[in-house]
């Protein structure tokens, strides 16, 4: 029997950490019951303003592990 392998996460922890943060600033209007198209466009953009805030965490370390793969690499 094979044992199965641990799956690597998808964010990193800096990532993680920005998702949360910027989540909870918005979360009023995230988790708004109410279903009107000016509610709907408040949430898309508060999305989308997330997902900018975790790739630019996301960027910012794979320069940093680039940077070092430069210096350090193999």
């Amino acid at each position: 029997k094979q044992l199965k392998r641990k799956r690597k996460s998808n964010f990193s922890v800096q990532e993680t950490q920005t998702l949360l943060k910027e989540i909870t600033k918005r979360k009023e209007v995230i988790f708004s019951k109410q279903l009107n198209t000016t509610i709907n466009v408040m949430k898309r953009m508060a999305w989308e303003e997330i997902a900018q805030c975790v790739n630019a965490v996301g960027v910012s370390f794979l320069a940093e592990k680039g940077q070092w793969w430069k210096a350090n690499g193999d």
